[in-house]
Order: C-alpha cells, then structure tokens, then sequence
C-alpha cells in the first residue's frame, strides 16, 4: 500500500494546530480527557460525557496533503493500523465502538461522491443526522478491496494484507452502515485556516490580543507536542497556561444597552476616538467598558486608566497590533483632579494625533469638570481637536424600566417599592440617573415600605457626603480611609497593603531622612538614619475583610 502521510516538520506543524483547534473547542466538555498521538491510535483522541451521561469518544486522522480527497484516499485512511501492528485498523474500531466517531481532517478537497459525509457547516462534534445507505456501505468495500495489491512484501505487510482481505470477506454491510454515521470528514482546511479558528477561539474565550497571539500559539503547541511524549491528557496543561496570559474582558456584567452603542462604535471605528460625557451617574464608564470589550473580542489589547499621560504611551508605544485605551474621568470626579490644565492640554494637543487606525482611544468625563475646566456654560459648546463630546444623559425610551425589571430578577427587591418605581418609569420618569437607581438598589433596606415615589427619589439621589455619613454610620470609616488613602480611580491596592495602612500605629515608620542634600564642605559626619522596624502583621481582621465585602456589595 502506497503511504498517504505528508513527511516533514511542515505535517507535525498542522497537524499541532489541527490538535490545538480542538482542545480549545472541547475543553469546556464535562469530564475532558484529550490525548495526543495516543499509543496504538491515531493522531488524537478524546473523549467527554455528554448531556445524557454517555461517553463520547473520537479519533482524529490528520492528513496535510493538499491532493483530492476521494473515497479511495478514506479507504486507506480506514485502514490505518497501529505501528508495528497487522489488525484493531482504525476502521475495526469505529465498527465494534458505537460511540467512537472518526474524524477525518483533510487538506485536500473532498470528491462529489464524498459529500455526505461532510458536516453541514461548523460541526457541532455529533454525528451525521442524514441517513446512509447499504450502496454507501457497499462502496466502502469495493475500495478496500481495491487497496489489496498496494500492499508491500515485508512480513508486517502481509500480515496486514491477509488481515484487511478478512476485513472484506466478514464486511456486514448493514453494520457498516450505520457506522458511517460517525464517519466525519472535515475537508479543505489549511495552517492559515485552522490559525483562524484558533485566533477566534483565544479571543473569545480568553480576550488574548492579536499582538500576542503568534506568541500563545507557539507555547500551546510546546504543550502539544510534549503530550506526545508524556502521553497525559494536554488540556489541564494548555488550559492552565491560557488562563495566565488571558486578559480581562472589560464587558460589564449585566449591562442593558441604551440603543446607541452602534452608532457610538461605528464613530470610534472611523475617527479612531470617542468622547463620552454628561450627568454624574448616567452610567457613562459602563457605556465606554461595553463599547471597549467589542473591540477586545476583535483583537484589540485593551487598557483601563484614568491618567490620560499614561493613556498616550500606551497608545504610542511602537509594538504590531491593534490597541485601544479607556481613560475614566482624567480630569477628576467629584472635583479637579491635580494639574487640570496640563491634562487639559494633554488631550487637545494628543487627540487629533492617534498614531494610527490601529490605535483608539475612549475619554469617559463628567460635564461638570468639562464645564470647569474649559470655561463654557454647555456641553455641546465644547469642542477638542475640532470632536464633540457624546452627551449620554438622555435615555432612549424604556432603557431605565428594562433596567429595573432587569435588577428586580436578580435582586428580588421588596414588591412595593418595584412596582411604585416601575410605575413612575412607565409614567415617563425618565429623568432619574442610571447610578441613582444602582444606588436604590443596593439600599433597598434602608426605605421605608410605605415610601410615596417622590421620597424614593430623593433617597436615590444622596449626594456623595450623605452616602459617606451613612456608610461613616454603619461602621465602614477605618476601612474608606485607609482606601481613600492608598488608592486612586483605578489603581487598586493589596489586602497586605491595606492591612498594614489600617493597623499600624507606631510613628516615625517611614524610611524619612534628615539627609535633604550634600555639600563639598567640611567632613561632618552625617547622622545615621536606622531603617525603621516594620510590624510583620500583615492579616486584615475579620472586621476589615466583613467591611470590604458590605462595601463591595454597594459598588
């Protein structure tokens, strides 16, 4: 028999990426186990339970040569034996497994007569739900039968020769039959094909950008090709090392989209910046996040800031790949951050200057600061590198009601206060904040039950001190100070690091010195300054750790 397989590293270099594609499409199954080039089997193998509880089991034959795929080329594929070994082919095996399938990848184009066997689109790992017949069955043998004078004169080779012809002679056509239901053949496929699929497949399971992705495919190919020597299961592996160089999708949990977010993207894609701005509390950094995270599923590398400075590095930083940065609030929230007019300047000098159609950039900005800053009485007057800023304070109809129907199936909030608040919403209330509501949510409890819509109101919209009374009031003022203290915007900090902000008491603990500067004088002798003695209690209490879950739940 003539052999069949691509020779080179070119064949083990496909047939790598053929077993990446399908660990990344399996490895969420229940029960996972995928080997690679598994002892006495075929290129791969896998297998998982099913929804019914059944094991599913498949072989995959990978062959990179690009020649027409035709029913005598699967023939030969069929009858495959182990190394070494003259029966348990791998057609033998389909046939006494019911639940094995065998997987065919192929470089080459499938002939006419093998288009059943093709899945209708991207194959759903099932197997055929068309019907094969006993001509079908029937035509399988005639090929087998025509691959008998192929074989060579070695002892292996007659034995596998005197093997396949009882193959054809004990053919029961029937069984053969409903076999081939489990017969797939996945055809046309190339390296630059198979990377596509895998590009897919890590940018929406795991945001890895398309800088990085050249990068992650050697790596999971290492592990590949390792597991053909280990012979363990690959996907514990790849799944591990995916997981610790995945990015975090920005997409906000629960976001309810306001309408707009299409035209907001298209205007991003064509000028290569977005300005979003309006009323505190109108949900302008979600807005920014969601539009954010459909650009990270694109390929984009995505970072979240809130120091516009830092932003344009990121942006003009000479690397391949596409890029975008989030900038929240760059000119202060409640109030003016430090150095408001050289950021100021930073934006209008940068923004017309995006370094190109790969680079992106979404400013998220209060008006109030807008106003402050830029001197003007509205916002539609301000302009930056001749771009207008997208005011999102005016909902689209019916946003805020699908929002608190929304919140009341997650939350089940008490009856009466959904329904006074549902109500209104109908009633065309439609000029209360998106936080305002978040805020109603989160301090349910605290309203009384006969509350009338106007007191709701006003409840949701404490200001920012009221809100630090109440939370000063339910004992939460050690642990907001020791935060406002040591974060800022979106720098966060380590529970060690705040453990020893809040518990560390004894002065004169920081490494200061009386040493301000030198001098070429005289040879006075400095005094020595002792590195201080740090506690080494490093465990937030239980009482810390209870605040900043209650703290974590009103976010």
């Amino acid at each position: 028999m003539t052999t069949i397989a691509t020779i080179g590293p070119k064949k083990y270099e496909f047939q790598d990426l053929v077993c990446l594609d399908f660990v990344l499409k399996t490895e969420e199954e229940k029960d996972i186990n995928f080997l690679i080039e598994p002892h006495g089997g075929e290129d791969a193998a896998f297998t998982y339970k099913g929804n019914d509880g059944a094991l599913k089991k498949f072989e995959v034959q990978v062959k990179g040569s690009e020649a027409p795929v035709t029913p005598k080329f699967v023939a030969e594929c069929l009858l495959h034996f182990p190394e070494q070994r003259h029966e348990n082919c791998l057609f033998e095996r389909m046939i006494k497994d019911c639940n094995l399938c065998v997987v065919l990848v192929m470089s080459g184009r499938s002939t006419d007569k093998l288009l059943k066997y093709l899945p209708n689109g991207e194959w759903d790992l099932s197997p055929h739900k068309n019907n094969f017949t006993l001509k079908d069955a029937e035509a399988l043998n005639l090929e087998f039968q025509s691959l008998i004078d192929g074989f060579g004169d070695t002892r292996l080779m007659k034995a596998r020769k005197e093997h396949t012809q009882s193959i054809i002679e004990n053919f029961n056509t029937k069984e053969v039959r409903d076999a081939l239901q489990r017969l797939i053949i996945i055809d046309n496929e190339s390296e630059k094909l198979v990377k596509e699929n895998i590009h897919l497949s890590l940018r929406s399971k795991y945001h890895i950008p398309d800088d990085y992705f050249e990068e992650v495919i050697r790596k999971s190919t290492e592990y590949i090709k390792a597991a053909k020597e280990s012979q363990e299961d690959v996907i514990a592996k790849i799944s591990q090392y995916l997981k610790s160089v995945s990015s975090v999708s920005l997409r906000p949990s629960n976001y309810i989209q306001r309408g707009d977010e299409d035209n907001l993207k298209n205007l991003l894609t064509s000028e290569h910046s977005l300005l979003l701005s309006g009323k505190p509390r109108i949900g302008k950094s979600y807005t920014a996040m969601w539009i954010a995270a459909s650009f990270q599923d694109q390929g984009y590398r995505v970072k979240r800031t809130d120091d516009i400075f830092e932003a344009f590095r990121f942006l003009e930083d000479p690397v391949n790949g596409p890029r975008l940065v989030v900038v929240d609030d760059p000119l202060g929230g409640s109030r003016l951050s430090n150095n408001p007019q050289q950021i100021w300047q930073e934006i209008k000098s940068k923004l017309s200057f995006v370094p190109s159609p790969q680079r992106k950039i979404i400013i998220s900005q209060g008006q109030e600061r807008l106003l402050e800053i830029s001197g003007k009485s509205q916002l539609e007057d301000i302009r930056v590198a001749a771009k207008r800023w997208n005011d999102l304070s005016s909902y689209p109809n019916s946003f805020l009601e699908k929002f608190w129907k929304q919140s009341n199936e997650r939350e089940q909030l008490p009856e009466q206060l959904y329904l006074t608040v549902l109500k209104s919403l109908k009633n065309g209330l439609t000029d209360i904040e998106l936080g305002s509501l978040e805020y109603l949510v989160t301090e349910r409890e605290k309203l009384h039950s006969t509350s009338d819509v106007d007191e709701i109101i006003r409840f949701a919209r404490k200001s920012s001190s009221d809100l630090g009374k109440s939370l000063d009031d339910e004992g939460h003022k050690s642990t907001l100070v020791g935060l406002a203290l040591t974060t800022s915007g979106l720098s966060p900090i380590h529970e060690t690091e705040l453990s020893y902000v809040l518990q560390n008491t004894v002065d004169k603990q920081y490494g200061y010195s009386k040493i301000l500067g030198s001098s070429f004088g005289g040879p006075k002798d400095p005094e020595v300054q002792l590195f201080p003695d740090y506690s080494n209690d490093t465990e937030l209490p239980e009482e810390y750790l209870k605040s900043l879950d209650k703290l974590e739940e009103k976010k």
